[in-house]
């Protein structure tokens, strides 16, 4: 067995381990190729039986074809994905896997920890029912509090800084087992400002004066909308920001006409669960991320 870089003929082994793993809308194989850094495990006989896709922002996956699964391929393509990304010094590899104990055992033979143990959330969009938080939205503005959009404010450096430092506010108050270091300003930009998925339109701010003390952020994907973030500062919380803001998100994503948003929740984090599950989002599978730092001591 041998491991090459993937190639457009491999999309008929790659597309049906999409198909078994995701719920719709599934990642399409050859955009994956053609975006992705992907290898694929190959018999002496020629026969592909598993691949590894890395995203741009550094998301390794796995998948093994089954009836080969159980005899070490997908220990060697873990192997080779954690050694290509030691080649490029990538400062952090990511995961996910499933909260099976095995599932985690393995990954720790490879130096990935857990940091985020969570749950996955969707909301239908085609009978969507606005109707529960349409009031919130209404009781946020009468008390003061004003909704703008990133675009509306204005791409600039200062106001930038000023997304970037209450994203880093909000992310530190969320409940978690163990505390995450977040992005570098550049790295933030770079990822959560510059891409085109990420529409500055879908950026929602609550001010309150000049204050800035809430944001939820929506990516356009390919076939789903993801929320990306929803906080609001904890001394404005309980006023029915976050399911303004919620709603805001909401509208983004139906006016571009997305079936279906998708999200995710630290398993801890049960009060942003329930103001999701009352903007109608469905709990899904439970699963665990885990990181690798590649270039540290093996």
């Amino acid at each position: 067995m041998h491991i090459r870089p993937a190639n457009e003929d491999d999309v008929v082994v790659m597309q049906p381990l999409y198909d078994a793993a995701y719920p719709a809308p599934i990642p399409n194989a050859a955009r994956v190729i053609q975006t992705q850094q992907v290898r694929v495990a190959e018999t002496d006989e020629g026969e592909v039986i598993g691949f590894w896709a890395l995203s741009p922002i550094n998301v390794l996956w796995v998948a093994v074809v089954e009836g080969h699964r159980r005899h070490g391929v997908g220990q060697l393509l873990v192997e080779d994905a954690v050694e290509e990304a030691v080649r490029l010094e990538l400062p952090e590899l990511t995961s996910k896997v499933s909260e099976t104990i095995a599932g985690n055992a393995f990954c720790e033979r490879f130096g990935f920890k857990p940091f985020v143990y969570a749950v996955n959330l969707s909301l239908d969009l085609a009978d969507w029912d606005a109707s529960a938080l349409t009031p919130k939205l209404d009781e946020a503005v009468q008390s003061g509090i004003r909704f703008v959009t990133f675009a509306e404010l204005g791409d600039n450096p200062e106001n930038r800084h000023k997304l970037y430092e209450l994203n880093k506010t909000l992310a530190a108050t969320i409940p978690r087992d163990q505390p995450q270091e977040f992005a570098s300003f550049d790295t933030y930009v770079e990822r959560r400002l510059a891409p085109k998925i990420m529409p500055h339109q879908g950026i929602n701010i609550a001010l309150d004066g000049d204050r800035w003390v809430g944001m939820s952020q929506l990516s356009l994907e390919e076939g789903y909308a993801f929320n990306q973030m929803t906080g609001v500062l904890p001394d404005y919380r309980g006023r029915g920001i976050a399911q303004a803001l919620k709603l805001l998100t909401i509208r983004f994503g139906v006016s571009n006409h997305y079936p279906i948003i998708r999200t995710f929740n630290d398993v801890s984090n049960q009060p942003m669960i329930a103001v999701n599950e009352n903007a109608g989002f469905r709990q899904g599978e439970r699963f665990y991320l885990v990181r690798r730092k590649p270039s540290a001591a093996q």
